[in-house]
C-alpha cells in the first residue's frame, strides 16, 4: 500500500495545468457506504473488513486530488468489475462501484456500471481492455464518443453481458491524439 500510495502522490504532484492525466487502473475494487475503494495487492478479497478498506485507496479523494491540479483533462479508467476467481465479489456493501459523479475536465470511463460484478471469466479474456485499445488508438476520436463506441463494441463482443459506465464533464470537444 505504501508503495501504491507513493505512486499516486509522485503522479498527482506531476500533473500540470496545461497537461492530462491519465489514471488507469486494473485490479480489485469495492464499495462501503457509497464510497469506492481500490484494493492494494497486499489488501484482503474479504472488503468488508475493516483491513481491506485501511489496505485501500479511497477513488474520490484521488480523483480530487487529480481535479485540484488544474490540468486541462483528466481521464480515469477503471477496469475493476470482476469477481475473484473463487466466485466471491470484493465489496463491501453491493456488488462492483457504488454510483458517483465527476468534476470538470474529468472523463471517467468502468469496465461495468455502478453495482454490477461480472463472473471472473470476462477479466481472464481481457473483453474490456481488448475492446478499449483500439479505440484509444484511433485517431481524432472524439472523447464524447469514446463510452458509447465502447459500449456497443463490448456488448457485441460479450453477446450483451457487459456494458460500459462513462460519466464526464467536458467542456468543449477533447479528441484523442497518437
Amino acid at each position: 500500500l505504501d508503495t501504491l500510495k507513493k505512486s499516486i502522490d509522485s503522479f498527482i504532484s506531476a500533473l500540470r495545468w496545461d497537461g492530462v492525466g491519465l489514471l488507469y487502473y486494473t485490479g480489485r475494487a469495492f464499495q462501503v457506504g457509497g464510497q469506492n475503494f481500490l484494493l492494494s495487492v497486499d489488501g484482503s478479497s474479504d472488503a468488508g473488513s475493516g483491513s481491506a478498506v485501511e489496505k485501500s485507496i479511497a477513488l474520490s479523494p484521488l480523483m480530487d486530488r487529480m481535479n485540484s491540479a488544474q490540468n486541462q483533462l483528466n481521464l480515469v479508467i477503471l477496469n475493476t468489475a470482476y469477481s475473484d476467481p473463487s466466485g466471491r465479489s470484493p465489496n463491501g456493501d453491493k456488488p462492483g462501484l457504488a454510483a458517483m459523479s465527476v468534476k470538470p475536465h474529468t472523463f471517467f470511463l468502468s469496465s461495468a456500471p455502478p453495482d454490477v460484478m461480472y463472473p471472473s471469466a470476462f477479466s481472464e479474456k481481457q473483453i474490456f481492455v481488448h475492446q478499449l485499445i483500439p479505440l484509444m488508438e484511433q485517431e481524432n476520436l472524439p472523447m464524447s464518443r469514446l463510452g458509447t463506441t465502447l459500449q456497443v463494441n463490448l456488448m457485441a463482443a460479450s453477446s450483451n453481458q457487459m456494458t460500459p459506465w462513462a460519466l464526464d464533464q467536458l467542456a468543449g470537444t477533447y479528441r484523442l491524439e497518437n
